[in-house]
Protein backbone atom coordinates (compact mmCIF):
# COMPACT_ATOMS: atom_id res chain seq x y z
CA UNK A 1 0.00 0.00 0.00
CA UNK A 2 2.43 2.38 1.15
CA UNK A 3 4.80 1.41 -2.48
CA UNK A 4 2.11 1.59 -4.67
CA UNK A 5 1.25 5.54 -2.90
CA UNK A 6 4.88 5.96 -2.86
CA UNK A 7 5.26 5.15 -6.80
CA UNK A 8 1.74 7.32 -7.89
CA UNK A 9 3.30 10.66 -5.30
CA UNK A 10 7.24 10.06 -7.79
CA UNK A 11 5.02 9.70 -10.95
CA UNK A 12 2.75 12.97 -10.38
CA UNK A 13 5.85 14.88 -9.49
CA UNK A 14 7.49 13.70 -12.55
CA UNK A 15 4.29 14.88 -14.33
CA UNK A 16 4.13 18.12 -13.06
CA UNK A 17 7.82 18.80 -13.51
CA UNK A 18 7.68 18.17 -17.42
CA UNK A 19 4.62 20.20 -17.29
CA UNK A 20 6.45 23.54 -15.44
CA UNK A 21 8.92 22.77 -17.97
CA UNK A 22 6.97 22.58 -21.10
CA UNK A 23 5.13 26.11 -19.93
CA UNK A 24 8.31 28.01 -19.00
CA UNK A 25 10.05 27.51 -22.35
CA UNK A 26 6.65 28.13 -24.84
CA UNK A 27 6.51 31.68 -22.51
CA UNK A 28 10.08 31.70 -23.31
CA UNK A 29 10.40 30.52 -27.01
CA UNK A 30 6.52 32.25 -28.00
CA UNK A 31 4.71 35.21 -29.25
CA UNK A 32 2.15 36.96 -28.20
CA UNK A 33 -0.68 35.22 -30.13
CA UNK A 34 0.05 31.99 -27.38
CA UNK A 35 0.42 33.90 -24.33
CA UNK A 36 -3.23 32.27 -23.66
CA UNK A 37 -2.15 28.96 -24.23
CA UNK A 38 0.63 29.70 -22.12
CA UNK A 39 -1.21 30.94 -18.81
CA UNK A 40 -3.64 27.63 -19.70
CA UNK A 41 -0.69 25.62 -19.69
CA UNK A 42 0.94 27.24 -16.15
CA UNK A 43 -2.66 26.97 -14.70
CA UNK A 44 -2.72 22.85 -15.52
CA UNK A 45 0.70 22.70 -14.16
CA UNK A 46 0.10 24.16 -10.68
CA UNK A 47 -2.79 22.02 -10.77
CA UNK A 48 -0.33 19.07 -11.05
CA UNK A 49 1.81 20.52 -8.19
CA UNK A 50 -1.51 19.94 -6.00
CA UNK A 51 -2.11 16.72 -7.06
CA UNK A 52 1.75 16.05 -6.37
CA UNK A 53 1.48 17.23 -3.08
CA UNK A 54 -1.58 15.25 -2.67
CA UNK A 55 -0.19 11.84 -3.96
CA UNK A 56 2.51 13.11 -1.14
CA UNK A 57 0.08 12.97 1.78
CA UNK A 58 -1.76 10.02 0.61
CA UNK A 59 1.64 8.38 0.97
CA UNK A 60 2.27 9.74 4.57
CA UNK A 61 -1.59 8.79 5.52
CA UNK A 62 -0.74 4.95 3.70
CA UNK A 63 2.48 5.28 6.64
CA UNK A 64 0.28 5.59 9.31
CA UNK A 65 -2.56 3.29 8.41
CA UNK A 66 0.17 0.60 8.31
CA UNK A 67 1.99 1.27 11.70
CA UNK A 68 -1.44 1.50 13.34
CA UNK A 69 -2.38 -1.50 11.36
CA UNK A 70 0.77 -3.15 12.90
CA UNK A 71 0.15 -1.99 15.92
CA UNK A 72 -3.70 -3.88 16.16
CA UNK A 73 -1.81 -7.07 14.81
CA UNK A 74 0.94 -6.89 17.64
CA UNK A 75 -2.46 -6.01 20.40
CA UNK A 76 -4.18 -9.19 19.06
CA UNK A 77 -1.08 -11.36 18.98
CA UNK A 78 -0.65 -10.80 22.90
CA UNK A 79 -4.72 -11.09 23.66
CA UNK A 80 -4.41 -14.32 21.79
CA UNK A 81 -1.41 -15.52 24.16
CA UNK A 82 -2.87 -14.58 27.05
CA UNK A 83 -6.19 -16.48 26.40
CA UNK A 84 -3.77 -19.23 25.07
CA UNK A 85 -2.20 -19.61 28.16
CA UNK A 86 -5.22 -19.08 30.27
CA UNK A 87 -6.82 -21.98 28.41
CA UNK A 88 -3.73 -24.29 29.00
CA UNK A 89 -3.79 -23.71 32.60
CA UNK A 90 -7.65 -23.70 33.04
CA UNK A 91 -7.79 -27.61 31.25
CA UNK A 92 -4.66 -28.40 32.98
CA UNK A 93 -5.40 -32.47 34.30
CA UNK A 94 -3.19 -32.38 37.26
CA UNK A 95 -5.06 -29.42 38.85
CA UNK A 96 -8.08 -31.20 38.03
CA UNK A 97 -10.59 -32.33 41.07
CA UNK A 98 -11.69 -36.02 40.10
CA UNK A 99 -14.76 -38.40 41.85
CA UNK A 100 -14.09 -41.91 42.48
CA UNK A 101 -17.30 -43.21 40.68
CA UNK A 102 -18.35 -46.74 41.58
CA UNK A 103 -20.40 -48.80 39.03
CA UNK A 104 -21.56 -52.12 39.44
CA UNK A 105 -21.74 -54.94 37.11
CA UNK A 106 -24.96 -56.47 35.75
CA UNK A 107 -25.25 -60.30 35.18
CA UNK A 108 -27.26 -59.60 31.83
CA UNK A 109 -24.20 -57.75 30.78
CA UNK A 110 -21.44 -60.46 31.79
CA UNK A 111 -20.66 -63.18 29.44
CA UNK A 112 -18.82 -66.42 30.22
CA UNK A 113 -16.76 -67.24 26.73
CA UNK A 114 -14.23 -69.97 28.68
CA UNK A 115 -13.82 -71.91 31.79
CA UNK A 116 -9.93 -73.35 32.16
CA UNK A 117 -7.73 -74.44 35.22
CA UNK A 118 -4.38 -74.73 34.83
CA UNK A 119 -1.75 -76.68 36.62
CA UNK A 120 1.95 -76.12 37.17
CA UNK A 121 4.00 -78.70 39.56
CA UNK A 122 6.51 -77.85 41.55
CA UNK A 123 9.24 -79.48 43.69
CA UNK A 124 9.89 -77.68 46.98
CA UNK A 125 12.76 -77.78 48.38
CA UNK A 126 14.14 -77.97 51.89
CA UNK A 127 14.92 -74.49 52.26
CA UNK A 128 11.60 -73.56 50.94
CA UNK A 129 11.99 -72.55 47.47
CA UNK A 130 9.91 -74.18 44.38
CA UNK A 131 11.49 -75.30 41.59
CA UNK A 132 9.70 -76.39 38.23
CA UNK A 133 8.78 -80.54 38.39
CA UNK A 134 8.60 -80.49 35.04
CA UNK A 135 12.80 -80.15 34.06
Amino acid sequence: MVDKQREQSAQQKTQTAISIGATVLSALTGRKVSARSTMGRATTAMRGVARSVSEQQDVGRAKETVAALQQQLEELEAAVEAEVAELTTRSDPSTEALETVELRPKRTNISVQLVTLVWVPVWLDGMGRTKPAWV
